[in-house]
């Protein structure tokens, strides 16, 4: 009795599953057509309006690499109230449609997601693939910080329900955004304890080591314009939760010390300049890190072979319908 009940409920929850995967991938067609169906149907200028938007939105932001290339996650910034030297001119102006047709941004491979602050607003745009497989290769990482139970699937879905900002279900660990913006796992840990002295010093009133106003010998404006990502730590500096007391690593004597060395490896790798020319070039993600690690070598070895592709189809004739194809891709009609 007791087997025909085991076997019983594993066909109930197989078909539950089977259920959900049908309705779930239903959705991403119906989601799809509407979206395509509305392309046939817009103006050209209307056309030419949203190829602009998403141009600018792959020259100024990563999501190129999150779109067509395996960084997990990207992050374009919105200012609330943008004004005319806010920069991202059709990005702001296309924002409230997206903000309206959110449920519509949701496909079998890529997910977009919207939070909204007094300040900014953050359009997320998740790789499902690349982020299972960040999370699963890295499990230990986030099972330290989010908990034993946690799993790239309860991650996802956590994510996706905006029960909570991205902040509070990542508990706001620079470790865990480095990792998932695709910035190489070393680096987004020393990063992270970099962070972590750092707001230690400012809360414990230690000397001022460094300015902390500043990330290699740029100030935060700079940084601001460089790339959204680093803005978006930027406005985070002052947001995480810290213990009253942070130790020196071992290796060092003081915490000063271990400062003065994680400053010496972190930088900025490629530096701030795009190369020059009439036609803009898609930009590299940029990040912190020790540039002479294997690990950031072979991030920006990954990234410029990438940009080669990103600046083919950026150019492309039709490249608002390669981006939409893309973003639907296993959608069966």
């Amino acid at each position: 009795m007791r087997r025909v009940f085991v076997i019983f409920t594993v066909l109930a929850f197989l078909a539950v599953a089977a259920h959900c995967l049908y309705f779930r991938k239903r959705e991403n067609v119906i989601n799809k057509r509407f979206v395509q169906k509305n392309l046939q149907n817009a103006s050209s200028e209307e056309k030419l309006f949203f190829s602009h938007v998403l141009r600018e939105a792959f020259y100024t932001s990563p999501v190129g690499y999150t779109l067509f290339g395996d960084k997990p996650l990207s992050v374009i910034i919105v200012a609330s109230k943008p004004t005319l030297s806010s920069g991202y001119y059709f990005i702001n102006l296309a924002f409230p449609l997206a903000q309206k047709y959110e449920n519509l941004l949701q496909a079998s491979n890529f997910a977009i997601l919207i939070e909204e602050e007094e300040r900014d607003s953050f359009l997320y745009l998740i790789n499902k693939k690349a982020f299972h497989d960040t999370v699963q290769q890295n499990i230990e990482i986030f099972r330290k910080i989010l908990g034993q139970n946690i799993t790239s699937e309860t991650l996802l879905n956590s994510i996706l329900r905006k029960t909570c900002t991205l902040d509070v279900t990542l508990k706001n660990s620079s470790a865990l955004f480095g990792i998932l913006f695709g910035f190489g796992v070393k680096n987004a840990l020393c990063y992270d304890r970099r962070d972590e002295i750092d707001q230690a010093r400012i809360k414990q009133g230690f000397p001022p080591w460094r300015d902390t106003n500043s990330l290699d010998g740029m100030n935060d404006k700079e940084v601001v314009r460089s790339n959204m990502e680093r803005q978006f730590f930027i406005t985070r500096l002052n947001q995480k939760n810290l213990l009253d007391k942070v130790t020196p690593s071992s290796g060092f004597r003081t915490l000063q010390d271990e400062l003065l060395d994680l400053n010496k490896k972190l930088t900025f790798p490629e530096g701030r300049a795009e190369p020059p020319g009439i036609l803009a070039s898609v930009m590299l993600p940029q990040f912190c890190g020790d540039p002479d690690s294997e690990e950031t070598k072979e991030l920006l070895k990954k990234y410029r072979i990438q940009r080669k592709l990103l600046n083919k189809i950026v150019r492309q004739e039709h490249f608002l319908e390669s981006v939409v194809e893309k973003f639907y891709e296993c959608c069966e009609d």
